[in-house]
């Protein structure tokens, strides 16, 4: 699979080619947009991102883990983790490497 990699002033770019906004305009919109979402994963809310996914928080319970150096167990920590789970819609787009 090709990897492509966009900046969100590249996101920003785009919008402004496609509509009349100005680039600061879509900064902007670009900015809320992650902005809306890293408040929803520090909160702990869902947030969804129509045709596109949701982001969410998974919590993982402490286990016990391995030191390797020293080879003794000891309890880890809990982590809290940030998660998407793509669209449907999204997994359905042909070239994803899915199957539909």
């Amino acid at each position: 699979m090709k990897k492509k990699h966009i900046t969100s002033d590249g996101l920003a770019r785009l919008i402004t080619s496609k509509h009349r906004l100005t680039l600061e305009e879509s900064r902007q919109i670009v900015d809320q947009i992650f902005e809306k979402i890293s408040d929803g994963l520090r909160n702990d809310v869902e947030t969804w991102v129509v045709g596109f996914g949701k982001f969410c928080v998974q919590k993982k319970p402490s286990r016990m883990v391995v030191n390797p150096k020293t080879g003794k167990m000891f309890m880890g920590r809990p982590k809290t983790l940030p998660r998407v789970r793509w669209s449907s819609v999204l997994l359905r787009e042909p070239g994803n490497g899915h199957n539909s």
